[in-house]
């Protein structure tokens, strides 16, 4: 079985799935061969890609995949250390012991889970936590990042680690006050003051329950909410007062707060520290998360006054801004399938289905936005096959 577009409908293919309209409604059953009617039909109700039988694929199927073995293979040890990271937070709400190679084990494992697989962020866009707790996708999302941020760096395997180990306890302080507040619509002053204090009360759980005295570690742990600009807290720190392993676990506990699902709001509308649990727009209304090219924008926004630059950008060769196979519209009204990556993450290379003026095209055609020829044209943002219609049928 492979995906064509309609323009390569050959007379005498045969339909390996169903050709559906729009509304739901079935267009030609699997398994009609196709005629110069069926495909004058399929050109009148604007379907322009379907399957037939056959060998052979295209490379974006391929790719595709390529990616869906590598989930599938990689989300059984998302939930292993899922269930791993969940115990170690009970333990600490409970006030069991907590050992340090119990922490370890979860970092060497997400360790060797980015070095088997590159596109960490199309995994994580499949991870959720069923159970609701923000806390626990989100300790194991940064220390993901982190760790293939790290990599990417050029840091040794033992620092890598410590990075890994500093991003995974970096919200360890939230263990305590969560069951408080979890599902609150607001926070008192005196709650939102327990949030502040989240970093030096983890750098505390660190050195007491995990027997953790590395500077490396405790570091990211107290200044993940610090800023290049001095607006962070809990000190203030400003530019060179926070080390670059600190940025890494600063910005990976941004991007991860920006994109997963968050249970209550903040008070207040400082804009220079993102929510830990659920972010504001710039408008002042909630938003419950952005989709990575929105989380990336906003990142980029501020990245020279609050992150480390260097760092926001081996960020952003990281994520998986456009995944394959999803719809994106252009500035220019265009709206395309991304049929591939370029060395730039913002200028993916789309298949253009349907013009700037709403029309299905019959014959779609690849834009490489990275192309100079193609430097007026950008992605403004994402769409659903719902809104135009597009499905894989």
């Amino acid at each position: 079985m492979k995906k064509v577009y309609l323009h390569n409908l050959a007379v005498g293919d045969v339909l390996a799935r169903p050709a559906y309209l729009a509304s739901g409604r079935v267009l030609f059953d699997a398994g009609v061969e196709v005629t110069e009617e069926v495909k004058d039909t399929l050109a009148r109700y604007g379907v322009i890609e379907l399957y037939i039988e056959g060998d052979g694929e295209d490379p974006l199927q391929q790719e595709m995949k390529s990616d869906e073995v590598a989930k599938d293979a990689i989300l059984p040890l998302l939930e292993s250390y899922r269930n791993k990271t969940r115990e170690m937070i009970e333990k600490l709400i409970i006030g069991d012991e907590v050992g340090k190679e119990e922490v370890e084990s979860v970092v060497e494992g997400i360790i060797d889970t980015v070095a088997f697989n590159k596109n960490v962020a199309l995994i994580l866009s499949q991870f959720e936590d069923a159970k609701g707790t923000y806390l626990i996708p989100h300790s194991i999302n940064a220390t993901m990042f982190a760790v293939a941020i790290a990599k990417r760096m050029g840091y040794n395997e033992d620092d890598i680690e410590r990075i890994g180990m500093s991003a995974m306890l970096h919200d360890v302080g939230m263990a305590s006050i969560l069951p408080h507040i979890d599902g609150k619509e607001e926070l008192s002053e005196e709650e939102w003051d327990a949030v502040k204090r989240h970093t030096k009360d983890g750098v505390m759980i660190a050195k007491e329950k995990f027997d953790i005295d590395d500077e490396l570690i405790l570091s990211g742990i107290q200044k993940h909410h610090e800023r290049k600009d001095g607006s962070g807290y809990p000190d203030g720190l400003s530019g060179e007062e926070i080390e670059q392993t600190s940025y890494i676990v600063m910005i990976c506990d941004v991007y991860s707060a920006l994109t997963t699902e968050r249970i209550y709001r903040r008070i207040g509308s400082d804009s220079s520290i993102v929510s830990i649990l659920r972010v504001l727009d710039v408008d002042g209304l909630e938003r419950r998360s952005y989709l990575p090219y929105e989380a990336m924008r906003i990142i980029m926004a501020d990245a020279d006054r609050y992150y480390d630059v260097e760092v926001v950008k081996h960020l952003l060769y990281t994520v998986a801004i456009y995944p394959l196979g999803s719809l994106v519209m252009l500035n220019t009204g265009e709206v395309g399938r991304v049929a591939g990556t370029t060395d730039n993450p913002f200028r993916p290379k789309v298949d253009i289905l349907v013009d700037g003026k709403g029309v299905k095209l019959k014959e779609p055609h690849r834009l490489d936005l990275s192309e100079k020829c193609n430097f007026k044209m950008y992605v403004v943002k994402g769409v659903t096959e719902e809104e135009y219609g597009l499905y894989y049928l």
